[in-house]
């Protein structure tokens, strides 16, 4: 026990100095590029002024450096599985423009890599006729496995945009999936989330309720990638339903479900493009128009505290499939009633 205490203090300690070093560099010197800037000129923006996309870099160094000392194969794996990503997400935050499709792109390029590295591919759904006709083969279950993993990677991304709603959400799913390890005695994948989870935790306190720096898009990515590859290895093991690990992920999936149709069908837009109509976004927009001060934080808070009840709720039924399946449903179904009511009054201001 005190052997594991030290390791926790040990990654915050290293997350703190990265992180406030980097932070320091970005507020100092002078050569420090502008275009690591917010650009809020960007439809999905709603922040003011000049922050640093930092955040994804120092959650990649903390958990790099980390590793030096606690030499976990699995999470150099994830590291250098995520690299394809992390070079595009850089260019993203450097606000360096790519190509929506590029980047598309190389997360399916980091998607494979993380399939045949790992050997880990989603054929396994619980229901047999799924299982049968269409998991039982192999090409059919990489495809379905490349899409999931780049689906989670994507979503995260669409929910960053409130201070420390991505990171908070990233924390709470984390958490669960350590939960489930620990019970089942999955003491790697335990301790794979116990240092993410620990990254994002300190360094949530510098994105919440005032940004000090942005995660960016290599803070989101990560955050889905990594999440995706855990979901993989619980898929794995075969010791309960996947079912939970999809409704542990319900919001980010439904956020990026929801958000493409709504954007091919309802808007006739590309779903690559940025917008400013997902739910999070729209629950700040209505809070600011009601003149709610600290609508930002407070949007996020709503947020957290509502998903932190479903995942509790979830987490009393890790076993029964069927009331896993009724559980994610009536959260699509309020996630859509919440976003009609919230778009309607927004429409009436």
């Amino acid at each position: 026990m005190e052997i594991l205490s030290f390791k926790y203090v040990f990654i915050i300690i290293t997350t703190l100095v990265i992180g406030l070093f980097i932070y320091y560099l970005s507020l100092t010197i002078k050569s420090f590029p502008h275009d690591t800037m917010t650009n809020t000129n960007l439809p999905q923006k709603i922040h003011k002024g000049k922050i640093a996309r930092v955040g994804g870099a120092i959650v990649v160094l903390s958990i790099l450096f980390t590793n030096f000392f606690f030499n976990s194969e699995k999470i150099y794996l994830i590291l250098f599985t995520f690299f394809p990503i992390l070079m595009i997400a850089l260019m993203e935050d450097l606000n360096i423009p790519i190509n929506a499709k590029l980047r598309m792109l190389f997360i399916v390029i980091s998607s494979c890599l993380a399939i045949f590295l790992f050997s880990i591919n989603f054929e396994h759904a619980n229901i047999s006729l799924i299982d049968e006709v269409l998991l039982s083969n192999y090409y059919i279950s990489i495809l379905v496995t490349i899409i999931m993993i780049s689906a989670i990677v994507n979503a995260f991304n669409f929910i960053d945009g409130l201070n420390g709603l991505m990171s908070s959400i990233t924390i709470l799913i984390l958490v669960c999936f350590a939960y489930v390890s620990f019970s089942k005695n999955y003491s790697e994948i335990f301790w794979i989330c116990s240092v993410i989870v620990s990254v994002y935790i300190v360094l949530f306190f510098f994105n919440f309720p005032k940004s000090l720096f942005f995660f960016g898009d290599t803070g989101a990515y990560f955050s889905g990638f990594s999440i995706a590859i855990i979901a993989l290895f619980l898929s794995s093991e075969k010791d309960f339903t996947p079912f939970y690990q999809l409704a542990v992920c319900t919001y980010p999936t439904i956020e990026v479900i929801f958000s493409f149709f709504r954007k091919t069908i309802y808007e006739d837009q590309s779903p690559m493009e940025p917008d400013n109509k997902h739910l999070h976004i729209m629950l700040n927009t209505l809070l600011s128009k009601k003149n709610i001060s600290q609508s930002n934080p407070l949007a996020s808070l709503i947020i957290f505290s509502i998903y932190a009840v479903y995942l509790y709720i979830v987490n009393l039924n890790i076993e029964n499939q069927d009331n896993l399946i009724f559980i994610i449903l009536f959260f699509l179904i309020s996630y859509v009633f919440a976003y009609i009511k919230i778009r309607k009054i927004i429409n009436k201001y």
